[in-house]
């Protein structure tokens, strides 16, 4: 929603401005039809920042080393297209029911080549490596899958087929089958869903454990 989109500029720039804030930070919203809650923020790069460098053309580290050194930011051409869009998923080491963390050891962590299309690419990232444990301390971060496309429609397709070509074993449980048919669900994949989709609306397929 471009109101939407307008609206978060305005705020995002406000509350830089009100902290005084110099240099590359994320503020996370949670966007809801057409209102928009501010959830979270951090004053450094996310670890997902490349999604952003696709999506707006311009190169978040070279921000970030910019503002140190107290130079201009290198903005990127006016003529230069913006375009597609970008998403991505987390692989976590928990129970997606209970939303609770399943710590164990990863015996074996696969993940596939990084993809580079004509208008569009595909990664993952591994956050462990295999013979790893995960305990119950730790956040559970198994991998992180990025994908980017023409449209949304296309950018989750993609990111679903990633998603498939990972392989993770142990004796640890993930949310790899839950992210796979949240993504394969009609509403996800036509952007039609609200916040409180998962909780009033999603019905997996299989059965938690007993």
């Amino acid at each position: 929603d471009a109101d939407v989109e307008t609206h978060l500029e305005t705020w995002t720039k406000r509350y830089a401005s009100e902290c005084q804030f110099t240099g590359v930070g994320v503020l996370e919203y949670l966007v809801d039809g057409d209102r928009a809650y501010l959830i979270d923020g951090k004053p450094g790069l996310n670890p997902n920042y490349s999604l952003w460098d696709s999506a707006s053309r311009y190169h978040a580290v070279s921000w970030q080393l910019a503002s140190l050194l107290n130079e201009k930011l290198p903005f990127p051409a006016q003529d230069q297209d913006k375009g597609g869009v970008s998403v991505s998923i987390q692989i976590y080491s928990e129970n997606p029911f209970l939303e609770v963390p399943v710590p164990g050891v990863v015996h074996s962590l696969e993940l596939p080549r990084h993809y580079h299309g004509v208008f569009e690419w595909s990664k993952a990232q591994a956050r462990i490596e295999s013979g790893e444990s995960i305990d119950a301390s730790s956040d559970g971060l198994v991998a992180v899958v990025l994908a980017h496309s023409k449209d949304r429609k296309a950018a989750i397709e993609l990111l679903g087929k990633t998603l498939k070509s990972i392989w993770v074993s142990g004796s640890l449980q993930t949310n790899e089958r839950f992210i796979h048919e949240l993504l394969d669900h009609p509403w996800v994949q036509e952007g039609i869903f609200h916040s409180s989709f998962i909780e009033e609306e999603f019905i997996p397929q299989w059965d938690p454990p007993q």
